[in-house]
């Protein structure tokens, strides 16, 4: 298999764990990380080994060494930058979400096409082993009909000194912040998913912050056939991050559902087992399946990811499109 060239763009906590893992991969080289910080550039080329650093996006862009770049910096970005890149003839691994509404993302799809570009939403969830071993059992029926779904992820708190900052990422209106898009994703995404479609009825709830995003977010989806799924999502308090599929017979359960370790399956005769994939002990964050993922999908010459396609994307930031409609959540640049 053909080595590839990453660049990264966008150098904070994500950037440094897709790093740790892409580092680890034979099929990969860090070629280039940019910042519009030349010290932090530098600092993080050197940590990880990357071959250059720049102090500006542009001059990565350019760097005609690289295949594909990674975008890890807050979302409000990520348009314009995947866009600039994919201009230039670069394939693109964004970080979700793409787009911060359906728009934008409809812009980036366009922009991959015309420039014959491979392009895939970073939605690392999808390529652990446990999930694909969790989909397998869905496809399959081996537990029959899905009827309920609980996912939950919220991290922070309400007395956070950043909740009046209207220049932090989380809570900034001009930032796109708030739950839904940030961690939202996340169990809106899982859902969707397992049922292969989206919903027919949606109903949210919010708590919104000082500056008007929101900070507390409870979605029910009802789906046609009579399935209901209960999502939480906060960046303003701290909450567990399982998800629960209850079956006709039995139930599945994982820790930390979007970045999964550990599945219990519970069948209704109260038998039980465990399939476990400790990615970490392994000295990986997890992104070394998504990344190997991306690298066949280049050596392939495919443009569009088969596993988590441009239409999954879609769905998902449509319904996120929805759900801020109906809190009242419209960000000042829409």
């Amino acid at each position: 298999m053909k080595k590839v060239n990453f660049g990264v763009i966008g150098l904070g906590r994500i950037a440094n764990d897709f790093c740790n893992d892409l580092v680890k991969s034979d099929n990969a080289r860090l070629c280039a990380v940019a910042s519009r910080s030349e010290a932090k550039s530098k600092d993080f080329a050197n940590k990880y080994g990357a071959e250059k650093a720049y102090d500006s996006y542009k001059l990565l862009v350019e760097d005609e060494d690289i295949d594909i770049v990674y975008i890890a910096t807050p979302h409000v970005f990520h348009k314009d930058i995947s866009i600039m890149c994919m201009e230039r003839g670069k394939s693109v691994l964004c970080e979700k979400p793409a787009g911060v509404n359906e728009k934008e993302l409809l812009e980036i799809i366009e922009c991959a096409k015309q420039n014959n570009v491979f392009f895939m939403e970073g939605m690392w969830t999808r390529f652990f082993p446990i999930s694909q071993k969790l989909i397998e059992i869905v496809k399959n029926n081996e537990l029959g009909e899905i009827r309920h779904i609980e996912a939950n992820f919220g991290f922070g708190s309400w007395n956070d000194i950043n909740i009046n900052n209207a220049e932090h990422r989380l809570f900034s209106p001009a930032l796109a912040g708030g739950a839904i898009l940030d961690v939202g994703i996340y169990p809106i995404a899982f859902t969707t998913w397992l049922k292969g479609k989206a919903p027919e009825n949606i109903q949210t709830f919010a708590k919104i912050t000082p500056l008007g995003v929101d900070g507390n977010t409870t979605a029910i989806f009802s789906y046609d056939d009579n399935c209901l799924a209960m999502l939480q999502c906060s960046v303003c308090q701290q909450t567990s991050s399982y998800g629960r599929i209850y079956f006709d017979n039995g139930s599945i359960e994982l820790d930390r559902f979007y970045k999964p370790y550990c599945m219990k399956i519970t069948h209704n005769d109260g038998t039980s087992e465990n399939t476990i994939d400790d990615y970490q002990k392994l000295g990986y964050h997890g992104f070394i399946y998504e990344i190997e993922h991306v690298i066949e999908c280049l050596n392939k010459g495919l443009k569009m990811s088969p596993y988590y396609t441009w239409e999954d994307s879609l769905e998902i930031v449509r319904i996120m499109d929805i759900m801020r409609k109906q809190i009242g959540l419209i960000y000042p640049f829409e």
